[in-house]
């Protein structure tokens, strides 16, 4: 006795390695590889809806300086429903990138991926200050991202004296040793 077995959506996934000729134990296969058809992956007919809002979630669980006052739990809850009752689809991402879990390695990684959110939720100063920089905002209008890049720009522009101020400093130590 066969059986049929007809794969549809999510579920059990099944390779067939040996051709169908040497062993096909089913009444109906309708495979998405073998050595005698290939056909599109069925994930391409499953009914979406629109697509979500992509949100980073970016947190710090306790902070010792706060002493005892953090809210890190409650505003993680806050996220979390959010992010639920709107169905968004979240990722976690950290500012911490030589700690994170999520393969982002470097600075410019964890930047890409903000690059590509569309909001960022984030009880982080450091997590707000990255997605300015990466021009992400809360609101998606275009207004509101014209002005963060206009307020980017100029921060820029004022760390760039910071940075020579910097660098003289360096070289006052320098010629001091």
């Amino acid at each position: 006795m066969s059986a049929c077995l007809i794969l549809f959506g999510p579920g059990p996934r099944f390779t067939l390695i040996a051709p169908v000729q040497a062993w096909n134990p089913f009444d109906v296969l309708l495979e998405r590889d073998s050595n005698r058809a290939i056909r599109p992956d069925l994930a391409l007919l499953s009914d979406t809806q629109s697509a979500s809002l992509v949100v980073g979630r970016c947190l710090v669980r306790k902070q010792w300086s706060y002493a005892g006052r953090e809210r890190h739990d409650q505003a993680r809850q806050l996220f979390d429903d959010l992010i639920h009752r709107r169905d968004f689809a979240a990722i976690d991402v950290d500012t911490r990138w030589y700690r994170a879990e999520n393969g982002l390695r470097t600075p410019g990684h964890f930047l890409s991926v903000l690059q590509r959110i569309d909001l960022l939720l984030t009880n982080r100063l450091h997590g707000m200050v990255y997605a300015l920089k990466a021009g992400v905002d809360w609101c998606l209008s275009p207004q509101a991202r014209e002005a963060i890049s206009s307020c980017r720009e100029a921060m820029i522009s004022e760390l760039g004296e910071v940075k020579r101020k910097f660098l003289a400093a360096l070289a006052r130590v320098d010629r001091q040793e």
